[in-house]
């Protein structure tokens, strides 16, 4: 992972500063979002999306869209970074996350923008929050199972991981995105009057395994949690058997 003067940055860099500073990022727009909320936010029936709305949180949502944006640009190289890791042990796979999550990545650093410039009539258009949500959503979840696979097969390999451990390791990566579309999937098929998930939620006593808002907020936490496990256990050096390890470089810059 190179920073933007070339210079090669290291794995204790990288687990210090450059991903902390994502996360930081994220979680403190959030919560000046949340601060700024016209009424008391509840988090399993409030989604990211209306933290984001200026005509639901019309003095908090430029910070929500701003940690959005830093967070997931901030975190591109990581992509990268993880991808020639892997390379050794799930060469397809490896490529296939490392597209995948970089489109979600990319569609996350898209929503912000959309949200935050495309809400008022004179720069808006039609249908581009739905469409970039759902190319983000499919972009997160493909990314996250395509290094998931990859993860599994370096613990196997190299650190002789037991069985228990992986499947832990599968709840956390997959179980949140899952559950949001069975969810969904669930809403969609049966018959409700509940309309999108908002706060009358809790007055209906809505189930919370229905909530699409409490599935994405896990998700949310999933992906830091996820790519920092990843940070972790992969090694400082681009494995010799890789493009980048031959060249003696770290190969892992979004080209």
């Amino acid at each position: 992972m190179r920073s933007f003067s070339g210079k090669e940055w290291s794995k204790e860099f990288a687990l210090r500063v450059w991903f902390p500073l994502a996360t930081l990022s994220f979680v403190t727009g959030v919560l000046l979002s949340i601060h700024n909320f016209p009424s008391a936010f509840d988090w399993r029936y409030g989604t990211l999306t209306s933290l984001c709305s200026a005509a639901t949180n019309p003095h908090g949502y430029v910070f929500s869209c701003v940690g959005l944006m830093i967070a997931f640009s901030t975190g591109l190289p990581l992509c990268g970074y993880i991808r020639v890791r892997f390379e050794p042990y799930a060469p397809r796979a490896a490529e296939f996350g490392y597209q995948a999550i970089r489109i979600g990545f990319l569609g996350c650093v898209a929503v912000g923008v959309e949200r935050l410039l495309t809400q008022h009539h004179i720069w808006h258009i039609r249908k581009a929050h739905e469409t970039v949500s759902i190319v983000t959503f499919f972009g997160l979840l493909l990314g996250i199972a395509g290094n998931w696979i990859c993860l599994t097969a370096f613990l196997l390999r190299e650190r002789r991981w037991p069985g228990w451990s992986l499947a832990a390791l599968s709840l956390i990566s997959v179980s949140p995105i899952l559950g949001a579309g069975l969810s969904q999937g669930y809403l969609f098929l049966v018959p409700n009057h509940f309309g999108w998930v908002g706060p009358e939620w809790a007055r209906m006593d809505v189930p919370l395994y229905l909530s699409f808002a409490f599935w994405e907020w896990l998700t949310c936490g999933a992906i830091f949690v996820y790519l920092l496990l990843i940070l972790l256990c992969l090694p400082a050096e681009v494995p010799e058997n890789t493009a980048g390890g031959r060249d003696g470089r770290l190969a892992s810059v979004d080209k």
